[in-house]
């Protein structure tokens, strides 16, 4: 998803009218990263010459692939991921009444990002991560594993499950490592390098979501012979 020139003029036409509430406006980009050649320009201009009392927060996953004038601007305030035990004690706080596998499942899914996490509750992630954990135990050697993963997350309408499937897979890759002497790491971290491929080749090109889910499954099926676990 990119950040277009007009959404970034959209925003500076904002910047001239009159605040309605408070003192200061706060501009949030999330995430800086998306913006396009032409609205990084733009934004430029921006924060060389800001307004008064507007503060710019840029989110950024890689800034050192941000422009060089963009970051000289900014001042880097680094966020580190929540611990898992801060994450699982706030979830099960606010979500008393999830099950304690659930809250791991979401936990492990979001990476330690509060926002992700939320976003996560209603997704029944502990259900996926069982269905993926089997293709790594069994190996499906029929596809039929693969393939109802395939329909579960192919087309527009289902583009949510297959965003729930990557973000699960690498707590589910993680889990394998952990349970795996460390000589055998290097075949998990093979596949983590493949399923990464597969989802920036996707990205970058009008992909198909049920092949990516597929592939996505062939990649956990590789781990069959070697990872030990059963589902549950």
């Amino acid at each position: 998803r990119n950040i277009t020139i007009e959404q970034v003029r959209q925003m500076i036409r904002r910047l001239h009218l009159s605040l309605s509430l408070g003192d200061w406006r706060v501009i949030i980009v999330d995430a800086v990263d998306d913006l396009e050649t032409d609205g990084a320009n733009a934004l430029l201009k921006t924060l060389e010459e800001p307004p008064a009392k507007t503060l710019f927060l840029l989110v950024s996953h890689s800034p050192g692939r941000l422009l060089p004038t963009i970051r000289s601007r900014c001042r880097t305030m680094r966020f580190q991921p929540v611990g898992r035990d801060v994450m699982t004690a706030w979830l099960h706080e606010l979500r008393p009444m999830l099950e304690m596998t659930e809250v791991r499942a979401i936990v492990a899914a979001s990476g330690g990002v509060p926002g992700k996490a939320l976003a996560l509750i209603d997704s029944d992630v502990a259900a996926m991560e069982k269905k993926l954990l089997a293709i790594a135990t069994s190996g499906d050697p029929e596809n039929r594993l693969r393939e109802a993963l395939a329909r579960e997350v192919g087309g527009t309408s289902n583009r949510a499950r297959l965003e729930l499937v990557i973000d699960i897979v690498p707590g589910l890759l993680a889990r394998l490592a952990r349970e795996r002497p460390v000589a055998d790491i290097t075949p998990i971290l093979a596949q983590w390098d493949r399923v990464q491929r597969t989802v920036r080749d996707a990205i970058r090109g009008s992909y198909d979501g049920a092949m990516v889910g597929f592939e996505i499954g062939n990649c956990l099926a590789e781990l069959a012979p070697r990872a030990g676990l059963t589902a549950r």
